[in-house]
């Protein structure tokens, strides 16, 4: 079965922890806790940092103000909105949040002093295409993505399920008698970055997706393996292009679970990422920032996650939507 055909309960990414990594299906899960380097630079990972115990991203500085972008449900928790980025915190400017379009996105204004730490940063470039689906290693004109967030890390070893798919029951084997294979996530948490592709475009509550896959990366010979964690809602999903540059595509929201799986785990070739797709949404985000002479008129003041070796890809007859709390 199609891994697009999976009725799956929808999870937000968020809880109380001080945050936590994106998880990486190849190595032993530990890796991928510095910034990238090569063709794509840091591919974003100089924009990416903490939240109210989620993640959020620097935007850069517009009309005189500088701004963070962070999932609604990050924004709203009602803890601290300061962002967090290298060591430095950055105070959120009261009264400064807008949501976009009705969904589960807000910008808000951070202090930031002149000529220190964020105003160093050139503005982070909006995509204003959504990323074309497919594997790069086989079709030229897909994107690759880098997934960067502040989620739970993943133990080093695998974990083996035989799922009961009628009862839906879950119980530890070993791998020969497994059909899900996954990790468990483990307390700790680091910033972290992994690749992947877009399956495809899609629409979940109302608001533009870019899904992916936590694929097992033997399937298909690559290292397109990551899943959002709890703690990376509002982290950045960024395509990589042809010339080197990088553009923020996405900000990680929601993500898929099975029916009764073990908590903090992730299945793999069956849990799936849903990022908002920032080209839908690219002009009600730069609106949002307005030039100096605007933002005085409107008055601003001062989903859950598992993995597999041999793993089966199931359907579901029944699911639900649920969210995240502290």
């Amino acid at each position: 079965m199609n891994p697009r055909e999976i009725l799956a309960i929808v999870v937000l990414l968020f809880a109380t922890q001080t945050g936590s990594a994106v998880i990486v299906g190849a190595g032993n899960g530990s890796g991928n806790t510095n910034a990238p380097s090569g063709l794509w630079g840091d591919a974003g990972w100089s924009y990416v940092g903490k939240v109210n115990g989620g993640s959020g991203i620097y935007l850069g500085e517009y009309g005189g103000g500088n701004w963070v972008i962070t999932a609604g449900h990050v924004f709203n928790d009602g803890g601290n909105r300061s962002f967090i980025l290298n060591g430095t915190s950055y105070d959120p400017l009261s009264g400064s949040g807008i949501q976009i379009s009705g969904i589960d996105l807000y910008v808000y204004r951070i202090s930031v002093g002149a000529g220190t730490g964020l105003s160093l940063l050139a503005n982070l470039s909006l995509s204003g295409t959504s990323p074309t689906p497919g594997n790069p290693q086989n079709n030229s004109s897909s994107d690759p993505l880098c997934m960067i967030g502040n989620g739970k890390d993943r133990a080093p070893s695998v974990t083996y399920w035989n799922v009961n798919t009628s009862s839906w029951t879950w119980t530890e084997t070993s791998a020969g008698s497994a059909n899900a294979t996954g990790f468990k996530e483990l307390g700790s948490q680091s910033k972290r970055w992994g690749y992947n592709y877009a399956d495809q475009i899609t629409t979940v509550n109302g608001t533009s997706m870019i899904q992916t896959t936590f694929r097992y990366s033997a399937n298909d010979g690559t290292t397109f393996s990551t899943q959002a964690a709890v703690g990376d809602s509002g982290g950045g999903v960024f395509k990589l292009l042809d010339n080197g540059a990088y553009e923020l595509a996405g900000l990680m929201d929601l993500v898929t679970t099975l029916p009764n799986q073990p908590a903090n785990t992730a299945i793999l070739n069956n849990s799936l990422t849903y990022s908002i797709d920032v080209a839908s949404y690219r002009s009600a985000i730069l609106d949002a920032v307005p030039e100096p002479s605007s933002y005085a008129l409107v008055g601003l003041g001062g989903f859950l996650l598992l993995l597999g070796c041999r793993s089966q890809v199931f359907g579901m007859r029944n699911s639900q939507a649920t969210r995240l709390s502290r």
